[in-house]
């Protein structure tokens, strides 16, 4: 997309860059500025061209006539349009008079999921909302899942594909490619409700203080295997930010509340947060690595209305991932966590990870793994838990002690 804009002067060029200020395309580049030597073929004066051309695209889709430009706005119009829009590898996002107007990116990490995309890709594009882009990212698919995005012909939906590297990274990959204020993550075998983009966005408008949008999912006949947290918690439709005081286990209740499929998230935001985990192909609490920011350093729109579909008979990871948990990239990596939960998130954080590191250290005492047991409480004490915490962490001492004693008897027998 281009726009060409007459040149009169430093002023215009100034006014020009406040106007498409904070436009994004294909990853971080930006707007660049570059002069044409053929301004007659827009019908502008001969005293210059400053054509805007984004990312790598040579050819402008769109061409705006801005000779008006004034030191207030400028009078634009359609003046040239070269491609058609559609689905496929590397398409443009969506466009109204020759502007991008996506209002938000749905983003989609794809993995395997040929059997649900083309319903997850239907959901999105039921939507009240028309203003909205599709980013689909392959993760590496060894099925058809690629050739059942290529079947759906919208010129809103855009497919990228890279090596696998998890999740976390597939949806990072595709907030980078996003051209939107808003970013909406919703995985690849999961549905929205056709008005959660519309009640998400208006949520985030009336309420401009709110950081992110969060709906209540459906989970179907699995609710005993997924519960509904939002509702078990009982949470009030509105703005809600943390009370410091919470403790560990009341916070990740919170943080568990926040399913990717269910949330909305300004893009500054976003970035500002670091994105998902995207280290080492983690598949497991990755997106609660993001999410715990969130709820520790940020003002959140709870809406407790089943907006979401998940479908955990569909699901591979999360509550699905079958044999032993990998202990979670919070305990693991927390130095963002600790950098972008300074001041009053700090001690809020360091429960949080303090309970992280007692359910973990649960897991580790059914193995006998009593020195990754004492190792994880040095690096996270349970200081919040008082005389409770302290009978539980010499009990789990103990297990892990009897589990590795029984489990040297069998080894002694065999």
């Amino acid at each position: 997309m281009g726009f060409a804009i007459s040149h009169s002067g430093e002023a215009k060029l100034t006014a020009a860059r406040s106007i498409f200020r904070g436009m994004r395309v294909r990853g971080d580049r930006w707007l660049i500025l570059q002069r044409t030597s053929s301004p007659s073929s827009f019908g502008l004066t001969a005293d210059g061209v400053y054509l805007f051309v984004v990312g790598a695209i040579t050819t402008p889709k769109f061409v705006i006539d801005c000779s008006g430009l004034c030191g207030s706005g400028f009078n634009a119009k359609k003046i040239h349009s070269s491609r058609e829009n559609r689905c496929g590898e590397g398409a443009i996002g969506s466009h109204t008079k020759g502007f991008i107007v996506s209002s938000v990116s749905a983003i989609i990490p794809l993995y395997n999921k040929a059997a649900t995309v083309a319903r997850t890709l239907s959901s999105i594009l039921a939507q009240k909302r028309e203003d909205l882009e599709v980013v689909v990212v392959d993760d590496g698919s060894t099925d058809n899942s690629v050739e059942e995005v290529l079947k759906i012909a919208d010129k809103r939906i855009r497919l990228v594909r890279q090596e696998n590297a998890g999740p976390g990274a597939a949806r990072n990959a595709g907030a980078s490619q996003a051209e939107s204020p808003l970013l909406a993550f919703l995985d690849a075998d999961d549905e929205w409700a056709d008005q959660f983009l519309e009640r998400a966005l208006s949520a985030l408008s009336a309420h401009p203080e709110c950081d992110a949008f969060v709906a209540a999912y459906d989970t179907g006949s699995y609710q005993k295997l997924q519960r509904n947290i939002l509702f078990d918690m009982g949470m009030p439709e509105g703005p809600w930010r943390l009370d410091p005081s919470a403790p560990g286990k009341q916070i990740k209740k919170y943080v568990d509340a926040c399913h990717s499929s269910c949330v909305v998230i300004r893009r500054e935001v976003f970035n500002t947060l670091g994105g998902f985990f995207g280290l080492d192909h983690c598949k497991y609490a990755e997106d609660s690595y993001l999410w715990l920011q969130l709820v520790l350093s940020r003002t959140i729109y709870w809406c407790p209305r089943l907006l979401v579909k998940f479908h955990v008979e569909d699901s591979a990871l999360g509550v699905k991932l079958t044999g032993r948990h990998p202990i979670r990239p919070a305990l693991t990596h927390p130095e963002r966590l600790r950098t972008n939960c300074a001041g009053a998130a700090s001690a809020p954080l360091e429960h949080l990870l303090a309970h992280y590191r007692l359910l973990e250290a649960d897991r580790l005492a059914s193995e006998g793994a009593l020195r990754e047991i004492i190792r994880l409480r040095r690096l996270y004490p349970a200081g919040e838990t008082g005389s409770h915490g302290f009978w539980w962490e010499r009990r789990l001492e103990i297990r892990a002690l009897l589990a590795k004693i029984k489990s040297r008897m069998r080894a002694g027998v065999h």
